[in-house]
C-alpha cells in the first residue's frame, strides 16, 4: 500500500519538504520518515491521500525547522539552502525544483520567515492551497493562516524578482562576464553590472575558508573577487550550470568545487550574489 503511495506522491512530498527545508537531504529525510511512521502506525483510511500527505510532510517539516533553526545558531558564517546544481540541459531533478518558482534566490528569502509563516506562504504560493485547506492542513484556523500569509508576505515584498526567471540574455551576459574576469582579472565589466546595493553571501560552514560575513555594496563585491583573483582562488574548470533551474557558474579545483547564482532587480543589476561552498551542500552536483 504505501509503495504505491509512495510511488504516487513521493516526487511531490519532495518538493514541499524541498520548499519548506532548503536541503535536498533533509527534504528526503523527511519523506522517509513519514512513510516510516504509517508503517510502523495502525492503518488508517485515507479519504484524500494527496491532502494527508501533504499535512504530514509539512508538519514533520515543522519539526524539523524548529530543531535546525536552534542547529543554525552555530553555524560558522551565513547559511545558505542547498543548491540544485545540474548541467546546462535540465536532467531529472525537476521533482524537486520546479523551474518557474523555486529559484535559489527564492529559497534564501524564506529564510526570513518562521517555520509557521513558511508553511502557509510555500503551501499557498507553490502549491495553491486555499486558507480553509491550510487551516485543517497546520491546526489552525482560518483567520490565522490569512494573518500568517500576510506577515509572510510583508516580511518579503522587498525582495526585487527574487521568485521570477531572469533574461536569459542578461543571465548568459553576468556569466559572460565573470568568466572572462576570472581568466585575465579585469572585473570592470562585472562591477558595472552590480547594484549599488549588492551583497555577497558565502557559505563555507566552516570547512572551507571564505567571508564569514556577508559582503555589502557593489564596490567591495567586485573587490572580494579581485581579491580572490590575486591569491590564484579562481584558477581552475569553470563550467556553465543550472542552479536551481536558473543560470549558474560551477568551480572546480582538486581540492574542492563551488557554485554561483545570482538575483538580478528589474533593471537586470545583480542585487546578490550567491557563493557555495560546503562541501556538504554540494555532493549531490549533476553536472
Amino acid at each position: 500500500m504505501y509503495e504505491a503511495l509512495y510511488k504516487e506522491y513521493g516526487s511531490r512530498m519532495r518538493g514541499i519538504a524541498y520548499r519548506m527545508l532548503g536541503s535536498v537531504s533533509d527534504a528526503e529525510d523527511a519523506v522517509q520518515d513519514v512513510f516510516e511512521r504509517l508503517a510502523a502506525a495502525e492503518p488508517v483510511e485515507m479519504q484524500h491521500p494527496k491532502a494527508y500527505l501533504a499535512k504530514l510532510t509539512t508538519n514533520r517539516c515543522l519539526n524539523i525547522l524548529k530543531s535546525a533553526r536552534r542547529r543554525r545558531e552555530h553555524y560558522v558564517g551565513p547559511w545558505l539552502p542547498e543548491p540544485i546544481v545540474e548541467a546546462a540541459v535540465p536532467g531529472p531533478e525537476e521533482q524537486l525544483a520546479s523551474r518557474d518558482d523555486v529559484s535559489y534566490a527564492w529559497l534564501v528569502m524564506l529564510e526570513r520567515l518562521t517555520p509557521a509563516e513558511r508553511a502557509v506562504y510555500v503551501m499557498r504560493e507553490s502549491f495553491g492551497y486555499e486558507y480553509g485547506e491550510l487551516a485543517e492542513m497546520l491546526d489552525k484556523t482560518e483567520v490565522g493562516c490569512r494573518k500568517l500569509y500576510s506577515r509572510a508576505a510583508a516580511k518579503l515584498k522587498d525582495v526585487p524578482r527574487a521568485a521570477e526567471r531572469p533574461d536569459p540574455g542578461h543571465a548568459s551576459a553576468w556569466m559572460l562576464a565573470f568568466l572572462k574576469a576570472a581568466r585575465d582579472g579585469d572585473f570592470s565589466e562585472v562591477t558595472a553590472r552590480l547594484a549599488k546595493e549588492a551583497m555577497l553571501v558565502s557559505d563555507g560552514g566552516g570547512k572551507v575558508r571564505t567571508a564569514v560575513r556577508p559582503i555589502y555594496g557593489g564596490d567591495r563585491v567586485a573587490a572580494f573577487f579581485q581579491g580572490l583573483f590575486r591569491k590564484g582562488s579562481l584558477s581552475g574548470e569553470w563550467s556553465p550550470v543550472l542552479v536551481n533551474g536558473q543560470p549558474g557558474l560551477l568551480h572546480r579545483r582538486p581540492s574542492n568545487k563551488k557554485t554561483m547564482t545570482v538575483a538580478l532587480d528589474d533593471s537586470n543589476r545583480i542585487v546578490a550574489v550567491y557563493w557555495i561552498q560546503n562541501p556538504d551542500k554540494l555532493i549531490r552536483i549533476r553536472a
